[in-house]
């Protein structure tokens, strides 16, 4: 049993807050990234005591987008492992709502994540990870938000959170990929994910946007006054593409580190400036979790090591 997370969350603040308990079955690890803002102000006043309102803002016009398997469909984003960067990706969870069902039980019964190495509306990517995770009331908890129409307050709208344990992880080093998102439920056909979605924007404020898939055709997601994001969480952890000792993260360990490692021990700011793509943890050679004069040895040896 694993605690899950709070609403609190989706509302962007920094901190991760835990509440109850359920069978999840995506154990909880690092946050790799998180696009899961949802929530927003003032909440109506048909909201019960200590949850949250996802309302859709003017001037748009649906709360979602179809993402029902049955029916073949899905939706797409994406996300950008950075350079230097290797993610190792254990659980991905996304959201998702059928209209009318209870907040206390989930209707969604399966959940399906597709990651491609390039934009599936695009060509033919390739497929990394094709994962389908069965689901219940006992692993898909209540988000503690309610999904509703702008000036609207309704509780028609559950928002679930769906996750996948992803097994073995899958490994990606520094590039954009794009994950898919579909699922089902109780209703055939009626599975919905919401938008992201910020207080006052009525679309997407990253210069991106979501794809869907319907009846076999590609198209970006719309509001459809606004271009549209679709909320999802990574975990896992994330590792330096450099070895212990490559300073200058070009993939080799020479004579060309010395400068950039005394850089690294010597002025922070400056290395991060100098190197911003590199992590100076990379000149802890000793291993002990912190870089000062006990490394300096230690990069020798990795310098002159046969």
């Amino acid at each position: 049993m694993v605690a899950y997370r709070s609403a609190l969350v989706l509302a962007g603040y920094v901190a991760w807050t835990w509440i109850g308990s359920a069978a999840y079955a995506a154990e909880p690890g690092a946050i790799l990234y998180c696009q899961d803002a949802m929530i927003t102000t003032p909440t109506g006043g048909c909201i019960p005591p200590g949850r949250f309102q996802s309302e859709t803002q003017e001037p748009n016009g649906a709360p979602g987008t179809n993402m029902d398997n049955k029916l073949a469909a899905r939706v797409a984003d994406d996300f950008v492992v950075p350079p230097g960067e290797v993610w190792v990706i254990d659980a991905i969870s996304f959201f998702g709502y059928q209209r009318f069902s209870s907040y206390t039980s989930s209707p969604f019964t399966l959940a399906r994540v597709i990651v491609w190495d390039g934009d599936p509306s695009q060509g033919s990517p390739n497929v990394l990870l094709d994962v389908v995770t069965p689901l219940s009331p006992a692993n898909s908890p209540f988000s503690g938000i309610f999904r509703t129409m702008y000036a609207e307050c309704s509780l028609s709208r559950p928002v679930f959170e769906l996750p996948s344990t992803i097994s073995p992880a899958l490994t990606l080093p520094a590039g954009t990929y794009w994950l898919g998102l579909a699922a089902e439920g109780l209703v055939s056909g009626a599975s919905t994910t919401p938008y992201v979605t910020t207080t006052g924007q009525p679309g997407t404020v990253r210069g991106h946007y979501a794809v869907r898939l319907w009846e076999g055709v590609w198209s970006p997601v719309n509001d459809p006054k606004a271009r549209q994001d679709v909320p999802f969480c990574l975990e896992g952890t994330k590792r330096s593409a450099y070895g212990k000792g490559d300073l200058n993260c070009d993939g080799k360990l020479n004579n060309f580190d010395i400068d950039p490692f005394v850089l690294a021990l010597t002025n922070p700011t400056g290395y991060a400036q100098k190197f911003p793509d590199c992590d100076r943890m990379l000149a802890d050679c000793n291993g002990d979790g912190a870089v000062n004069n006990f490394d300096i040895d230690p990069f020798v040896k990795l310098l002159t090591k046969p």
